[in-house]
């Protein structure tokens, strides 16, 4: 499978929903910060206790996540920054904690984000976890290529292959930047100046790496909400000046209207329009939070 991050999270809500969530993930592909963060907001997802449009971002659980302060998730690393493999002892450990039942919710989640430094024998003590899980716990294994791993481990695992994170150009970056800077903007036609370039050019493909930006953006601005620097848009500036300005739930909203508009654009719905009603829609949200 090669679905992007939005993707994944679209599955992964859906099996949420019904109650379907594999007991096992493994995150291959892209870059480390890319990797972390997926696996942040599939435990978000996991946790979150709204009833549909998981994680909704505004529950206590989904919040706690955000700011990697919830006890049932837990970030498995060796305490030794110099060691380079992850021991043996280490998923011993891990495996003694599983057993001891979730503190607040009702799954416990594991993730490793350098699994393909785990050794032999620490990927052979994985494997009996993996073989017999409580029922609560969740393990999502984070790395590079999968095929560092044992085939042992790779076959109890829902193995996803995560797309390259692109690297956009400079006109891409400073539409999305000037659209981000307008949302807070009480002249309602500045968004839609910041746009123009959108719609004068008439380039799908335009507007799909734009929202990619945007996207990018906004979900730095959670993050930064939430006390954490590692951002993922390179847009520091824009990060910092529009996340004093917008809420956390505002961002989340914004973000699922970016997920929406994709969706739309993948249609071939008249660009034109699509573009207006995105900046109409991105301005009621701003404006109403």
């Amino acid at each position: 499978m090669e679905p992007n991050a939005q993707e994944l999270l679209r599955r992964f809500s859906h099996l949420a929903a019904e109650n379907r969530l594999p007991h096992a993930i493994l995150l291959e592909g892209s870059n480390d910060a890319v990797r972390l963060s997926l696996a942040k907001r599939l435990a978000m997802t996991a946790l979150c206790e709204a009833a549909e449009n998981r994680p909704c971002g505004s529950c206590l659980p989904c919040k706690k996540v955000l700011s990697d302060n919830h006890p049932d998730v837990i970030v498995v690393t060796e305490s030794d920054p110099k060691r380079k493999t992850l021991s043996v002892d280490r998923i011993r450990r891990m495996r003694d904690d599983a057993i001891v039942k979730p503190n607040e919710g009702k799954r416990k989640i594991y993730i490793i984000p350098n699994s393909d430094t785990m050794t032999r024998e620490g990927q052979n003590a994985l494997l009996k976890l993996l073989e017999e899980p409580p029922s609560y716990a969740m393990f999502f294994l984070l790395c590079e290529n999968s095929a560092d791993l044992l085939p042992t481990i790779r076959s109890r695992t829902q193995i996803y292959t995560l797309e390259q994170q692109n690297t956009f150009s400079d006109s891409v970056c400073e539409i999305a930047v000037a659209m981000a800077a307008a949302l807070p903007s009480p002249a309602e036609a500045e968004l839609l100046l910041a746009a123009a370039p959108l719609v004068k050019k008439k380039d799908r493909e335009l507007f799909h790496d734009v929202l990619c930006v945007l996207e990018l953006i906004l979900r730095d601005c959670c993050v930064v909400r939430c006390g954490t620097t590692q951002l993922l848009s390179n847009q520091s500036q824009c990060v910092q000046s529009l996340s004093k300005k917008i809420s956390r739930r505002c961002c989340i909203q914004l973000l699922d209207l970016i997920r929406q508009t994709q969706e739309r654009n993948e249609r071939n719905l008249n660009l034109a329009l699509l573009i207006t009603w995105f900046c109409g829609e991105m301005r009621r949200l701003t404006i109403r939070s």
